[in-house]
């Protein structure tokens, strides 16, 4: 019993060479104790969802895929009306709606869309339709080998665990390796339960693309067009004066500023100077008496 236990504590130190070793051909099938256990989890991957963990469809590509796009939009309401019809229509939803105002007016705003990931070029072209596109950016990560590694991981406690619960059914009186091997049970258990939120939430960034939208209201949008030489010294020259006027408005601020303080500084000054004008001229008179 002694023994089985000890076994059990090293299978952290085999269960990461496992991971580590996921595209190797002998551990490509889950142990026998767990092909029943993951034959549900087979049928499901039939339908479209998360594969049999395990068994790691290599010849599958998990990406990410996210786009970034900034859009000067005419008017705010109708680009809004139109992103929230999106997602509905996708099957996704709006993650973010983050508005900025100015004098009452939408100025600008920030939409984050989580659509499903075949529907993402679709939508880029829907969004291209809103306004002119001044900038965009599409990127694609994959992530098969994290997917793999961690698919890898789960199915190997879920091993330990199975192992775990068979030594737990044989009878025993030593009270001591009942609650070692309850104690490992625990952590293998809680390493599944992380392995399984961290596959979650990989196959949630996988079946939904992060698109994001960066609004810029502008009621008459026109192109910028590329400058020549003149009007780029007259821009210089504009921007010179502009300067100087803001220089000019700074300085007489300042002056106004100070003027309180000049008095404050100044009037006690001129006091103490009265005071002791009389008293500097008694001096000066008794130096020219002694002489």
């Amino acid at each position: 019993m002694r023994l089985a236990v000890m076994l059990l504590l090293c299978l952290p130190l085999i269960g990461g060479g496992c991971a580590k070793s996921s595209r190797e051909p002998d551990l490509s099938a889950p142990p026998a104790d767990v092909a029943a256990a993951q034959a549900p989890a087979a049928q499901k991957d039939s339908q479209g969802a998360t594969p049999a963990v395990g068994k790691p469809a290599v010849d599958v590509h998990r990406v990410i895929r996210d786009a970034t796009v900034e859009v000067a939009v005419p008017s705010y309401a109708h680009a809004a009306t139109a992103l929230a019809e999106l997602a509905k229509q996708s099957g996704g939803y709006v993650s973010l709606a983050e508005v900025s105002h100015h004098v009452g007016d939408v100025s600008s705003a920030t939409w984050v869309l989580r659509l499903p990931a075949p529907d993402l070029d679709a939508a880029l072209a829907m969004v291209r339709q809103l306004g002119h596109t001044e900038s965009e950016k599409i990127t694609a990560e994959d992530v098969t080998e994290a997917w793999t590694d961690l698919g890898a991981r789960l199915a190997n406690s879920k091993a330990a665990e199975l192992r775990l619960l068979g030594i737990m059914a044989q009878k025993t009186d030593d009270v001591a390796d009942l609650l070692a091997v309850e104690k490992e049970l625990a952590r293998v258990r809680a390493d599944i339960e992380g392995f399984q939120g961290k596959l979650k939430l990989l196959d949630n960034r996988i079946d939904f693309a992060t698109l994001t939208l960066h609004l810029r209201v502008v009621e008459h949008y026109v192109p910028p067009v590329p400058t020549s030489l003149g009007s780029e010294l007259a821009q210089t020259w504009s921007n010179s004066l502009e300067n100087l006027r803001q220089f000019a408005r700074f300085s007489l601020s300042v002056s106004v500023a100070l003027v309180p303080w000049l008095a404050l500084v100044f009037l006690p000054v001129v006091g103490l100077f009265r005071v002791l004008r009389p008293w500097r001229k008694r001096v000066k008179d008794a130096a020219r008496g002694k002489e």
